[in-house]
């Protein structure tokens, strides 16, 4: 009996015992601890990530820079897509089970170069010789210069010029190039020039190649391509040797290809085409300035322009100062005359913009900014000539920048904005003809400046590049965005008359009826950008008649309000069918349809302190729907 109890008593004990163990055989006071699966071991062979098999991991968890990639039972990770940078890589073991825990991280750190391929070449410095000094421009991410003498290395300096004082007779050839971050960029090919003690050349003529108000306009369809451009460019150039190429303003903004991919494909044209300046437009702040900003950041992944921006007079409102990234001006020299170009963008043309894209930045009158930037680049820069290439058509202006005088007057006047083919002159403050010059939108035009700075006689000349051929290597770069160019093509209706602008301004209004409910839809009449022919219509088509990323805000006014909206801006605006102002009540409060341009603008002064709903919704998008089920 005894020995009964006592083996009762052991079967009770060994039950409880169990029953205060995990599977592991591991107490816990009654619940189950759930088991971390090992963190696994990784390194980088070649392109691909790898780490050892972990016992029990159903599967692995593989993240890029904290951002999770893929889920993969695989035990490597191809990381070949990255771009260049520095990354971590990290990975994972995780169980479906409930019994255990994923794995820490193991995480290495990995740095992907650019390769010689992809790395951008950076271009010539331009020559000449001053009293034994040999000298060059800046040029554009370039931290210093490799000179060779006689095929000798002599020295790398930051510096722009070098003296060959201690070179005292005979015939030397000099060979000088530009050098870079080496991750980023590529040594330019050397530029060669002779070289003879007590010996100076200088020219005394330089040409000037513009265009302005591209408005995205690419690849050859309904407008002119770049393709084309870049034809005439070259004509130019077996004509009058080396030219100074100035893009100003509104470059990006119009097309379907140009809008989806933040004005990318223009960019890379203006490097192919080996533009020397950019100034910034109105339409230039259409999506955020920080869009623009990605091209000179430094990353060459999301794009970068090898070109710089000028924008002398826009300030930043948090420093009062210029916008850090911009340039006042920049210098080039062509053909051994050394050019000061000064970009400005025209006075009060912050009303032209959505309001909350330009609400830290305003333009200043410019005319005091340039007469000190035209001496400080003539006095100290020692620039042959200066330039003006402000994105704005005012006389007034153009006429007091006229007026300055000594080492701070201008030679020559490169306009924009208004979409005028415009050449014609200015009589400076000693009597010389100033150039004034303007091309229309979209490449319809383009024009050119040759100046001689002896006589200062001028030749301008005006081109059409829709009839010329395109250029077969431009047209490699087109290719590469042929995907997207397919995209706008895609048709989503057919026209059965010509769609002017009053007709495509109703449509849009209309559709704003259709998708909201509302009393009334409005938008401004100078949003309509294009028409459209008979026959089918393209999303790139919309995209031209309604470039702009313009939200649909609904907005509630009173009768009295929609009235006095009304009666002051009739002109200005389209309105839905079947609109009556006398069908409001002065007292009742209506949904109004509007688009953020005019409800954040100053002249429609009802909309402020108006209550309101952001859609967040494009009309564009809104307008390409209507068509797809109406026509």
């Amino acid at each position: 009996m005894k020995k009964l109890v006592l083996r009762i008593i052991g079967i009770f004990l060994c039950a409880f015992m169990l029953a205060a163990c995990d599977f592991n055989g591991t107490t816990n006071g009654g619940s189950t601890e759930i088991t971390t699966l090992e963190t696994p071991t990784v390194m980088l062979v070649d392109n691909l990530l790898k780490w050892n098999e972990v016992e029990n991991a159903s599967y692995y968890e593989v993240y890029v820079n904290n951002t999770i990639k893929e889920k993969v039972t695989a035990l490597e990770y191809d990381f070949t897509y990255l771009t260049a940078g520095t990354y971590t890589l990290k990975v994972r073991a995780c169980n479906d089970a409930s019994t255990f825990k994923n794995s820490n991280f193991a995480a290495i750190k990995f740095v992907k170069e650019l390769t010689d391929s992809e790395k951008t070449k950076l271009a010539v410095p331009i020559l000449r010789i001053e009293n034994n000094v040999l000298k060059w421009n800046s040029v554009f991410n370039a931290v210093e210069y490799e000179i060779l003498v006689d095929d000798q290395f002599v020295t790398k300096t930051s510096n722009l010029e070098f003296s060959f004082l201690n070179l005292l007779d005979g015939n030397h050839i000099v060979k000088v190039r530009s050098l870079g971050d080496d991750s980023k960029f590529l040594p330019s090919d050397y530029v060669i020039i002779e070289f003879t003690p007590g010996s100076n050349t200088k020219n005394d003529d330089y040409t000037v190649f513009m265009i302005n108000d591209t408005h995205g306009a690419f690849q050859t369809g309904d407008f002119p391509g770049l393709a084309k451009v870049q034809t005439i460019i070259k004509n130019l150039e077996n004509t009058n040797g080396e030219i100074i190429k100035v893009a100003n303003g509104d470059l990006f903004q119009g097309s379907y290809v140009s809008n989806i991919l933040y004005g990318l494909p223009i960019i890379d044209g203006l490097n192919e085409m080996e533009f020397d300046a950019f100034v910034i437009g109105n339409h230039d702040f259409d999506w955020g300035l920080d869009k623009i900003k990605n091209y000179y950041d430094g990353n060459l992944s999301n794009g970068e322009a090898t070109f710089p921006v000028l924008g002398a007079n826009v300030i930043d409102k948090k420093t009062n100062e210029m916008v850090d990234w911009f340039e006042p001006y920049t210098i080039v020299e062509k053909n051994g005359v050394k050019v000061g170009i000064i970009g400005i963008i025209g006075y009060e043309l912050e009303s032209s913009i959505l309001a909350e894209n330009v609400a830290d930045y305003e333009f200043i009158y410019p005319v005091t900014l340039v007469s000190e930037y035209a001496k400080e680049l003539r006095e100290e820069l020692g620039c042959d000539s200066v330039i003006v290439s402000i994105h704005d058509y005012d006389q007034d202006l153009n006429n007091a920048l006229a007026r300055l005088s000594g080492t701070s007057a201008i030679d020559m006047i490169l306009c924009g904005h208004t979409h005028q083919s415009i050449t014609t002159t200015i009589t400076g403050s000693n009597g010389k003809n100033i150039p004034v010059v303007q091309n229309r939108d979209k490449n319809r035009n383009a024009v050119s400046v040759n100046l001689n700075l002896t006589t200062f006689n001028y030749n301008s000349k005006v081109y059409y590049p829709e009839d010329y051929k395109e250029d077969s290597d431009f047209l490699e770069l087109v290719s590469k965005y042929q995907k997207y160019i397919d995209e706008g093509n895609r048709v989503i209706g057919n026209a059965s008359s010509y769609l002017n602008k009053s007709t495509l301004g109703k449509l849009a209004v209309d559709s704003m009826m259709e998708k909201y409910d509302v009393s009334m839809s409005i938008i401004n009449t100078a949003g309509i950008r294009a028409t459209i022919n008979s026959g089918t219509i393209t999303v790139a088509e919309v995209f031209e008649v309604f470039p702009f990323n313009n939200e649909i805000i609904i907005a509630e006014l009173t009768g009295a309000q929609i009235k006095s909206m009304y009666n002051r801006n009739a002109d200005f605006l389209y309105v839905n069918s079947g609109f009556n102002i006398n069908n409001f009540n002065n007292t009742t409060v209506y949904k109004v349809a509007v688009i953020d341009y005019v409800f954040t603008g100053t002249y429609y002064k009802e909309f402020q302190n108006a209550p309101y709903t952001d859609t967040n919704v494009l009309l564009r998008d809104i307008l390409i729907e209507y068509i797809e089920t109406n026509f």
